[in-house]
């Protein structure tokens, strides 16, 4: 059987470009230089995997989370002004909401591998991690972890709750309430304010879910389509966004394609290069 398998990052970028699609996703092309948001997104996600477990009882005390995030942070190589940073921002966080909120925390860092559609031939499976699955009384949400730099943590850089991700989301889980859980990486010396932690909440109708399922099946056979050409049309509408031209602009404005190679390793890195379609049979879950 075929198997094509994508998650929200993949699917999103092969819409806004199937260019951009093939440069990133199937090729593994990473532009060198500043990774401090993605690490630092990732740092913050395993600290709230710790709260996670103090919430759910798995840690007693309070101080056994700020071990375990010392530990951790010590073996990603984190020290110093940098430990400290993460170690405030846990604490200013759990000061901020631990007295109020009434989260009862299920699970952390929820995988999920999931078949989309499927006939004799064909797979079409959707993978993606959630953050944190709970309950707020009696209703059932997910909830994502999101740092924002103080530039872009006004109220017009939010995030679309109807995005592949979150919609994915409800759509594997079967949840319709989203949080979506902001933390400003700011200095640790400035006092927070009303923006420096916020959560917001949303509803994921099911319709909307439905329409998404329907739309995301179309766009796996375009991109199906795509990849047994060997044909990925450069999309201009989305070479510029509302964070600045994209990565493989310069790229993708060279003429050809040796040069446009020589380009890519100096600029980028490659990381592992992804089989986007497999004859492999997968085990998903339906």
């Amino acid at each position: 059987m075929l198997t094509l398998r994508l998650d929200s990052h993949m699917l999103s970028d092969f819409q806004s470009c199937k260019q951009k699609g093939k440069l990133a996703a199937i090729d593994g092309w990473r532009k060198n230089g500043d990774k401090q948001g993605l690490t630092r997104g990732t740092h913050w996600h395993m600290l709230m995997e710790f709260r996670g477990e103090f919430k759910r009882g798995e840690l007693k005390d309070w101080s056994e989370v700020n071990s375990k995030a010392i530990a951790y942070l010590t073996g990603e190589g984190i020290t110093g002004q940098d430990m400290l940073v993460y170690i405030t921002k846990l604490n200013q966080y759990h000061a901020r909401w631990n007295p109020v909120e009434d989260w009862q925390y299920t699970a952390n860092e929820v995988g999920f591998s999931k078949v989309l559609w499927q006939n004799n031939d064909i797979r079409f499976v959707y993978d993606g991690k959630v953050d944190l699955i709970g309950k707020t009384g009696m209703l059932d949400f997910f909830a994502d972890h999101k740092t924002q730099h103080p530039r872009f943590s006004a109220e017009r850089f939010d995030l679309f709750p109807h995005s592949n991700q979150f919609i994915g989301y409800a759509w594997a889980t079967g949840i319709e309430t989203l949080f979506i859980d902001y933390t400003v990486w700011s200095d640790p010396k400035t006092k927070p304010n009303d923006r420096t932690f916020r959560r917001q909440l949303y509803k994921i109708n099911r319709h909307v879910v439905a329409q998404w399922k329907e739309e995301t099946i179309d766009e796996y056979w375009e991109i199906l389509r795509h990849i047994r050409r060997n044909k990925f049309p450069l999309r201009r509408a989305s070479c510029d966004g509302k964070y600045g031209i994209c990565d493989f602009g310069p790229i993708c404005a060279v003429p050809d394609e040796r040069s446009k190679l020589v380009k890519l390793r100096t600029n980028f890195t490659q990381e592992e290069r992804w089989e986007p379609w497999t004859h492999e049979t997968t085990n998903s879950s339906t």
